[in-house]
């Protein structure tokens, strides 16, 4: 039997993410990981800035190759280095 909706079973296979600073110098890129997370992936890039904004990508990949991404940005509040 022919399944009626092919994309409707489509699962996450790996993810990339990627997050630049202000001036566009990559902090970090987890290189694609072959994993099925999308969620509580820790940040493993170099320190961030305190008030200081920051955009990043996320790509990921089906079982097909097939892949989507999107972007967005964040900034860093004050950090308390005593605390």
């Amino acid at each position: 039997m022919n399944d009626p909706n092919p994309g409707k079973h489509s699962f996450q296979r790996a993810y990339q993410i990627i997050v630049k600073d202000e001036n566009g110098n990559g902090v970090w890129d987890s290189g694609k990981v072959n994993d099925g997370s999308s969620i509580n992936i820790p940040y493993q890039g170099t320190v961030l800035i305190p008030c200081s904004r920051y955009s990043w990508t996320v790509t990921v990949w089906n079982k097909k190759g097939e892949y989507a991404s999107t972007s967005s940005w964040f900034e860093t509040g004050i950090m308390n280095q005593n605390g």
